[in-house]
């Protein structure tokens, strides 16, 4: 699974890459603790570049020298402070001087990182207008308005006057099933939750004006009895909000989040967090926390196997705007969330045996924000599961909070 039948590499070689690195660097606060692993080679032969940056933005840079005999440790302090605004962050690379034999000069042998985000300023307006009918709920300001429907839940986002939403907002709690986890059963295991976001309803809609924002509640019902209360929060500068609760039992899921089908003008993502290729719960290690961007139909056509499955999501991520002809849209999480923006659902990935099977990728644009995705295992292929760090759950009270509004 690391190559696809075209012999590309996929995102899954990030991780190898950072698994068998000549060079271990590992972060505190102040210095870089840098293992040299290699058997021959002391570690003066890299450049060791230390950078900081805030919001994926490079403030300082140095590149330092430090002789280290091969299976020795070295300590080095930064050379500079962390920045303390924004998602700070400080970057530690050890990159190839001179060219050896299949590996080029500049090439980068491994990295560390180290990074905090800071709380940033809100904006303090008037609360938006909050406008009850009998059967929708609208809040509207200056140059935005949602809608939400009693019985669905958000049905409308507009900024501008454009309409951005290409159909309901809903809850996911569902991926599409990959090779590994057909061989363990998972989706005979998780089949529940195949369903339970898709068919979800909205019952109980009600709303009030909180000091600066209007809080609509929603609680939604799902097939098996269960109910998750969700709040939207809007501010009069159309930032909405979003707290999921979990009030059931401890519960293991594939997915824990909401799904956005937006309209297919927003073909951009731009994001705050672990990149540039897609990043999943159990294959972080090599990804690199940055400012990222790709397109959302080449995104999925470069790194899609012959097998439609789950692809694409990007881990750790605190900010992402998705852009295009139309006005666009921030989704944010001060704590981090998991990000996917395809050009399909995962029930259509799911039900296609072949990529020419899926519909047309210029349809729609699906954003998910979730608080965790499970991982997709890979030890073999024929039963084994995900590792226990890479299964997630939610207990009862478990909270997502996470917000959208206009991209600036």
């Amino acid at each position: 699974g690391l190559v696809l039948p075209d012999r590309r590499n996929t995102p899954k070689m990030d991780a190898v890459k950072a698994a068998y690195a000549p060079i271990r660097i590992t972060l505190t606060d102040t210095e870089a603790v840098i293992e040299n692993r290699t058997l021959f080679t002391d570690l003066s032969a890299y450049d060791l570049v230390f950078a900081a940056s805030v919001n994926g933005k490079t403030e300082q840079k140095e590149v330092l020298h430090v002789n280290c005999a091969p299976g020795k440790t070295v300590r080095i302090p930064f050379p500079f402070a962390l920045p303390k605004s924004g998602l700070a962050c400080m970057t530690v690379t050890a990159v190839q001087r001179d060219a050896k034999p299949g590996v080029p000069a500049g090439y980068e042998a491994a990295f560390g990182q180290v990074w905090y985000k800071y709380a940033e300023a809100k904006q303090t307006l008037p609360a938006p207008q909050l406008v009850e009918m009998d059967y929708n709920i609208g809040v509207k300001g200056d140059g935005f308005e949602y809608i939400f429907g009693r019985g669905k839940g958000l049905v409308s986002v507009r900024y501008n006057g454009v309409q951005l939403l290409d159909d309901i907002v809903r809850p996911n709690f569902w991926r599409a099933p990959t090779n590994n986890d057909e061989g363990c059963a998972e989706p005979f295991a998780f089949a529940f939750w195949k369903t339970a976001g898709l068919y979800a309803r909205c019952d109980g809609l009600t709303a009030e004006v909180k000091g600066e924002v209007v809080v609509v509640h929603a609680n939604y019902a799902l097939p098996d009895g269960q109910t998750l209360p969700m709040e939207f929060a809007i501010n009069g500068a159309g930032r909405c909000e979003i707290t999921m609760t979990w009030q059931g039992a401890h519960t293991e899921l594939p997915e824990f989040g909401l799904l956005f089908p937006l309209r297919r003008e927003l073909t951009e993502a731009a994001y705050l967090g672990l990149g540039p290729r897609e990043t999943i719960s159990d294959r972080t290690a090599g990804g690199k926390m940055g400012a990222w961007n790709y397109n959302i139909r080449e995104d999925f056509a470069r790194y899609s196997s012959v097998y439609p499955q789950e692809c694409g999501s990007r881990t750790g991520v605190y900010r992402a705007d998705v852009t295009g002809s139309i006005p666009g849209i921030r989704f944010g999480s001060e704590n981090g969330m998991t990000f996917s923006a395809l050009p399909y659902t995962p029930h259509e990935l799911e039900s296609a045996r072949h990529l020419y099977e899926l519909p047309r990728n210029d349809n729609k644009t699906v954003v998910r924000c979730a608080l965790f995705q499970r991982g997709v295992g890979g030890d073999n292929s024929w039963g084994a599961k995900p590792h226990e760090n890479a299964c997630h759950a939610v207990e009862q009270g478990t909270q997502f909070r996470f917000a959208f509004g206009r991209a600036d």
